[in-house]
């Protein structure tokens, strides 16, 4: 990818996944995790691998 993809410049950096983070976290004085899946979404895949859900 180009230089734009480091996005070096920007005082706000986006990435994705968990190995994304971990570049970030590296660099970042703070890291903003945003879950794009909705809670319901998340309860039906939990309680579908047999994980038992406590909604707190």
């Amino acid at each position: 990818m180009g230089d734009w993809a480091g996005q070096s410049g920007s005082g706000i950096r986006f990435e994705w996944g968990s190995a994304g983070a971990g570049r970030l976290a590296a660099k970042a004085a703070c890291l903003v995790i945003v879950d794009v899946l909705s809670f319901t979404t998340t309860v039906s895949v939990a309680v579908r691998q047999g994980i038992r859900v406590l909604p707190f």
